[in-house]
């Protein structure tokens, strides 16, 4: 398995090398090895979820079924908010 420094996947990632270091340590980052100072990552990982953003492709979805009247029906199960 091939594997690149912190500062190498931030640039793939778009985040700094910084943050990449705390979700290594954080363990949120599978297949990531600590040797001495330096966070290995697995060249194949990917970017965790930031749990503080809401995926709105669900609602995306939604809204193009038609119908504003089942929207929110659909929004209820999806447990997402309302469009209205």
């Amino acid at each position: 398995m091939d594997y690149i420094t912190t500062i190498e996947m931030s640039k793939i990632w778009g985040i700094s090398s910084r943050r990449i270091f705390l979700l290594c340590s954080q363990g949120r980052v599978p297949g990531a090895e600590k040797k001495g100072k330096t966070w290995l990552i697995p060249k194949d990982a990917v970017k965790p979820t930031d749990p503080r953003k809401k995926n709105n492709d669900v609602l995306e979805i939604i809204m193009l079924m038609g119908r504003p009247e089942h929207w929110y029906i659909l929004t209820t199960v999806a447990r997402i908010p309302s469009p209205l």
